[in-house]
């Protein structure tokens, strides 16, 4: 199963360390909006459209487009 966030803007931009989303199976998808925290997704992929600041860590990474990763944290574990 594969999560896909669509035109939103979640977590605080001034405390990365808050959100930590866990994908464990499948992977997740981020579309035309912004993301502050980290994504783990040790099984799957995740594919970035849109903003990213904080941390990733997953099996396979693609940023398409305008999409952008801002590193500003350790990665999840």
């Amino acid at each position: 199963m594969r999560s896909r966030f669509n035109g939103i803007t979640f977590g605080d931009p001034s405390h990365l360390e808050w959100l930590q989303m866990n994908f464990w199976s499948g992977g997740t998808t981020l579309n035309s909006g912004t993301a502050y925290g980290a994504i783990n997704a040790p099984s799957g992929g995740t594919t970035v459209n849109s903003k990213l600041i904080g941390a990733i860590s997953a099996k396979s990474l693609d940023i398409n487009n305008s999409g952008s990763v801002t590193v500003s944290l350790r990665p999840p574990r």
